[in-house]
């Protein structure tokens, strides 16, 4: 880790020494593939300043600065988390449902497409609430496999039994404005470890869009292209966040999917510059997709795989003693 570290400050120091005294590419050896060391080094240089380091108060909490989980991800070293939490809308305090996603790079350093093992967890405390005034009740639309219902001794067994398996000290948590997901799980009873650390999306957008300000996940996964149905179901959440994820820290798409233009600033008549993503639908189109929640039409539920209903823990068990 150590090393690493070391490497790692070493780039970040290119962003401040000038031009001709900048460290060769082939430098970057210890941190990613050789072959990405070009792409890599693009990408560093076009990060927007506030992307280089994080707050205090986030390096704290195991927030990674976007440059920081940049680096780290494409070492391809760590595993990745993808958590997501559904909470009752009137209750917070109430979760529903936890969606957890996991992608192991050591056995896929050179796929072409990521191979990803998902949970989802329905809480059974949680079964006397339905969401539908604020977000959809999306609870039974898991699209990603078959749903296990656990109580709360459970679920938190299970999360004990994926964070040992992943090893936490060799994983990066991923999460979309995941702050808010700590707290829940905090006061829910579930403690992360202190050296956990923990790569936004939100954060990750906000660099390659740094004049956006927009960052939800559905407008965030519209913009890169990928497909989505049923979100606020916990596990199509923290699913489509890791893809999101992928996506956002992968220097060649970084480096090839946003435009530059210059706009002249309705209000005060100066140019500046705006970044949009290529072949992505057009803002006020995004705004027409979905339901009209003013609508008192109901749409048909789609139910996908039923719930399992007995031994959530040995099924998880099960699964991961398969997972390479």
């Amino acid at each position: 880790m150590f090393s690493v570290r070391l490497a790692f400050s070493s780039i970040l120091r290119l962003h401040r020494i000038p031009t001709t005294y900048r460290m060769a590419p082939h430098r970057f050896h210890s941190i990613v593939p050789r072959d990405l060391e070009p792409e890599f080094s693009k990408t560093l240089q076009s990060l927007p300043e506030g992307a280089q380091t994080a707050p205090e108060g986030e390096v704290a909490a195991g927030t990674l600065s976007a440059a920081d989980a940049l680096a780290l991800i494409n070492t391809r070293k760590y595993n990745l988390l993808s958590i997501d939490v559904e909470n009752y809308e009137w209750k917070r305090e109430h979760l529903l449902e936890i969606g957890l996603s996991i992608y192991k790079p050591s056995y896929q350093t050179h796929a072409l497409f990521p191979h990803i093992v998902n949970f989802h967890i329905i809480l059974e405390e949680g079964l006397k609430f339905a969401n539908k005034r604020f977000v959809p009740n999306n609870r039974l639309n898991n699209i990603t496999g078959q749903s296990i219902i656990a109580n709360k001794v459970q679920a938190q067994t299970i999360m004990q039994k994926v964070f040992d398996d992943v090893d936490l000290s060799k994983t990066i948590v991923v999460g979309h404005g995941f702050a808010s997901d700590l707290r829940l799980f905090r006061n829910w009873g579930l403690e992360f470890p202190q050296h956990v650390k923990i790569a936004d999306t939100m954060k990750l957008w906000s660099s390659l869009i740094p004049s956006g300000k927009k960052g939800s996940l559905s407008y965030i996964l519209d913009k890169l292209g990928i497909p989505y149905a049923y979100l606020h179901n916990a596990v199509n959440d923290s699913y489509y966040t890791l893809v999101a994820c992928l996506m956002l820290a992968s220097p060649e798409t970084r480096n090839n999917l946003v435009i530059e233009e210059k706009q002249i600033d309705q209000e005060t008549g100066e140019e500046i510059t705006t970044h949009r993503v290529r072949c992505s639908p057009h803002d006020q189109d995004l705004e027409l997709r979905g339901p009209d929640r003013k609508s008192k039409r109901r749409t048909q539920q789609t139910y996908f795989h039923a719930p399992r209903q007995g031994f959530p823990v040995e099924y998880v068990d099960g699964v991961l003693k398969e997972f390479p």
